[in-house]
């Protein structure tokens, strides 16, 4: 047809050579060679406007500006378009201007310039009412220009029958929808869907109950969006078109989920993912998936969540769309997490935040590296979720973004504390304080204030724990939130009480308070006077201590908090000692005890009835002391706290003892001593070991003494308490000589030779080689025997003892005599 134009021109027949350039670029648009379509639109536009047929070359234009923008040259179909409008506006026969009109619209929205897309369309809605109003029918068989629903197929909507036209009302509405103006959009996008259902059109009234749907979703009118989109998926099935259907059945998922109504998300999203699968649309069928997992992951279905967003990270790292698999991946990753299956979250997160890395998205691998650190904290890996917390820390200061920082400063400091790493913690509190100081959010600074003092307090800086207590305050106070400046006042009432500046504390604590009693927070209060109990204690002042003791008590039992009242009652008992008020401390530490029991605080009635054995200790009560502790030792083992267990056990033992109760004193000890490996305390381990060969010793059972002794000396080696196991090899040596197992004193008795003389004991040593010297002797090592004694009798000749003197001569005389004989002998 383009030859056939071309003779036509040379024969001067431009008309007919326009018509056949028309109609060549509709061949072409269908074939979507849009490019080639526009050289053509163009020349017959030229050709009609050189023959002076306005309308063809209106219609020519149109489609030149239906054609550039199809070639994604927005602008210049603009241009091409509004040359269209100026030759058609004020025709007679408005379904013309009406159909350019709504060209224009189509172009101005491709190029972004909605607000003139809106006006345009307004123009073009206004004619369409008009010529509704007004038509007798009659058939009419407009231009062939673009739908105004974005096709460019050149088929009309006006039908010349008195029917009303949607484009512009569809048109009118996609525009305000572009420009943000969701509420205003509304009516005309309802108004277009009615039009086209009228005209039994069922593509175009998907289309607009489509934007319909989105702009009621924008509006937060979810039920109305959920009918509009329901609907708008229904007509695409009826039309066969997969892919918008799969589009409306996907967003309508999301709206579900928003909803609370997952189990209709699933159903929506599985089927568009299935619409999506059957196109061949990864793309469709992963954002598909993404909801899919979303709606499970509401509804607690966490394992098909991972699943769904699994399939949807393989789909998309296909089309290389890296973002969204990353954010794919997140998602799994929550899913995994909420299934407890923390280390394939783990995997998950590690893969999410590289991929946010990849595409240069900060923000959301700050985010990754959070939940990465949060799942590794969940699996103890203390180490690497503060590695984590620490990248997230950098990637925020990198991108500048310091609400990131803060919260990663925030989570790194608490991981910190809990690995027990200290001295890094400080800068970090220090630093995520000052962030939420710099950002006005002062109730966040003083809990990272309160955590530095707890790590000022493990540390042993207890003066700056103080001054980070008071930093609290201040910051409680510039946040205006008067209760927790009451709560942070006690707390530093407690740091000034242990660093005994009492004073202060009484100050503090009644600060705390009166400001609890303003709130009517009585327990709060109760806890501040308990606090300043203490402080007056401090102070030596028992008296006041016990009228502010016991109105705390009070307090406490108002408020039913048994517990509570049983920790002031403790107190109590401790302020009437300090008064010289025995008996009624006893009596108020034994209603403690009775306190805990009834809140079934084991600890707590443990603690006390621990402290009310010490009690019956001092005043020889010692058969109320052995109940009293069998009892405690029985809670701290329920309560699995092996050092209080251990402690309550060698006192036992004391009590014991002093009943002369030998046989039950060594069940406890060789109790206590299965106790304290559990502890790592290897301290007292060790003592009780050396305590339980002491016993047994004196009850006579050195069999039994002998390993008990040997156990205690490896650990007060392993400890390298030189002083302590020289006791345990002195003791021994002592026992295995008793025994008549000198082979086994002799080593024993070297060993604490060289401990003595690295310890400079000259008593010891004296000793060592006195009962070495006369070892030696039983043993047949009569040569090292002389050597020995030799040194014995000169240290001993050097102190002035005589008799020592004698014994290490006599014993090496022994040695002498006998290696005469051996030597005669052979």
């Amino acid at each position: 047809m383009e030859r056939a134009a071309l003779v036509h021109v040379g024969t001067g027949d431009r008309r007919r050579a326009a018509e056949l350039l028309l109609e060549s670029g509709h061949a072409l648009m269908g074939m979507r060679r849009t490019a080639d379509a526009a050289a053509l639109f163009d020349r017959a536009a030229g050709h009609f406007r050189h023959t002076g047929d306005v309308v063809l070359e209106g219609t020519a234009l149109t489609n030149l500006g239906t054609a550039l923008a199809g070639d994604g040259r927005a602008d210049e179909a603009v241009t091409a378009c509004e040359r269209a409008v100026a030759i058609f506006r004020g025709s007679t026969e408005r379904l013309f201007e009406i159909a350019v009109l709504t060209n224009l619209s189509n172009a101005l929205t491709a190029a972004k310039r909605f607000a003139e897309a809106a006006d345009v369309s307004r123009r073009a809605a206004a004619l369409a009412d008009e010529r509704s109003a007004a038509s007798s029918g009659g058939a009419g068989d407009g231009p062939g220009v673009g739908t105004g629903v974005g096709t460019g197929d050149g088929t009309g909507d006006g039908t010349g029958d008195g029917r009303r036209e949607g484009i512009p009302l569809h048109n009118l509405g996609n525009a305000l929808i572009r420009q943000g103006r969701f509420e205003e959009s509304i009516a005309p996008t309802r108004e277009a869907a009615a039009i086209y259902r009228e005209n039994g059109d069922h593509g175009r009234e998907a289309d607009s109950l489509g934007n319909l749907a989105d702009a009621l979703y924008a509006t937060d009118r979810l039920d109305e969006a959920i009918t509009a989109y329901r609907r708008s998926a229904a007509l695409f099935n009826e039309t066969g078109e997969r892919g918008k259907e799969g589009r409306m059945l996907s967003r309508l998922g999301t709206t579900l989920v928003r909803t609370e109504r997952h189990g209709e998300a699933v159903t929506a999203t599985l089927q568009a993912a299935a619409a999506f699968r059957e196109l061949g649309d990864r793309t469709g069928e992963a954002f598909a998936l993404i909801n899919l997992g979303n709606a499970c992951t509401a509804t607690g279905r966490y394992a098909e969540a991972a699943t769904a967003c699994g399939k949807a990270a393989a789909l998309l790292r296909e089309t290389g769309d890296h973002g969204h698999e990353a954010d794919a991946l997140a998602n799994r990753s929550e899913a995994l997490a909420g299934a407890g299956r923390y280390e394939e979250a783990v995997t998950a997160c590690e893969q999410a935040a590289a991929g946010y890395r990849e595409v240069g998205n900060p923000a959301r691998e700050g985010a990754l590296l959070h939940s990465l650190g949060t799942h590794l904290f969940q699996l103890h890996r203390t180490a690497e979720a503060i590695t984590a917390f620490e990248r997230e820390v950098a990637v925020s200061r990198e991108a500048g973004d310091r609400d990131g920082e803060r919260s990663a400063l925030h989570s790194l400091s608490l991981v910190l504390v809990y690995g027990g790493r200290y001295a890094d913690a400080v800068s970090v509190c220090e630093q995520a304080a000052a962030g939420y100081r710099e950002a006005g959010e002062h109730g966040t600074e003083a809990e990272l204030l309160g955590r530095l003092a707890s790590v000022f307090m493990e540390l042993g800086r207890v003066e700056e724990a103080v001054t980070a207590r008071e930093r609290a305050v201040a910051a409680l106070r510039a946040a205006g939130d008067v209760r927790s400046e009451g709560a942070a006042y006690g707390e530093l009432a407690e740091a000034l009480v242990h660093v005994g500046r009492y004073e202060e504390a009484v100050t503090a604590g009644r600060h705390a308070a009166r400001i609890h009693r303003r709130s009517g927070d009585r327990a709060g209060e109760a806890r501040a006077l308990t606090v300043i109990g203490r402080a007056l204690i401090g102070q030596g002042k028992p008296k006041k201590a016990v009228s502010v003791c016991t109105e705390a008590m009070d307090l406490f039992r108002e408020a039913g908090d048994g517990r509570a009242e049983a920790e002031a009652l403790h107190q109590l008992g401790d302020a009437l000692a300090a008064a010289g008020r025995r008996a009624e401390s006893a009596a108020a530490v034994q209603r403690a005890a009775v306190r805990y029991r009834d809140a079934d605080d084991q600890r707590g009635e443990g603690l006390t009835l621990y402290r009310q054995g010490e009690t019956l200790m001092a005043e020889r009560r010692y058969e109320e002391a052995v109940t009293t502790y069998r009892r405690a030792v029985a809670l701290f083992e329920a309560v699995g706290l092996p050092d209080l267990e251990g402690s309550a056990l060698l006192n036992l033992c004391r009590a014991l003892r002093e009943l002369d109760r030998g046989e039950e004193a060594v069940t406890t000890l060789r109790r206590a001593a299965t106790v304290y490996p559990r502890t790592g305390d290897r301290e007292r381990e060790s003592q009780v070991h050396f305590h339980l060969g002491g016993i047994l010793e004196q009850m006579g059972r050195l069999q039994e003494a002998a390993p008990a002794y040997h156990r205690a000396a490896e650990l007060f080696r392993a400890r390298q308490d030189r002083g302590n196991e020289g006791q345990a090899l002195f003791r021994l040596g002592i026992v295995t000589v008793g025994l008549r197992r000198y082979e086994e004193s002799v080593p024993a008795f070297e060993r604490y030779l060289r401990i003595c003389r690295e310890t400079s004991d000259g008593t010891g040593e004296g000793t060592a080689l006195l009962m070495l010297g006369g070892l030696l002797v039983d043993v047949g090592r009569y040569e090292e025997a002389v050597t020995v004694n030799a040194q014995a009798a000169e240290h001993f000749r050097r102190s002035g003892n005589s008799n020592s003197v004698n014994l290490a001569l006599s014993h090496q005389q022994k040695a002498l005599h006998a290696l005469r004989r051996a030597g005669e002998g052979s």
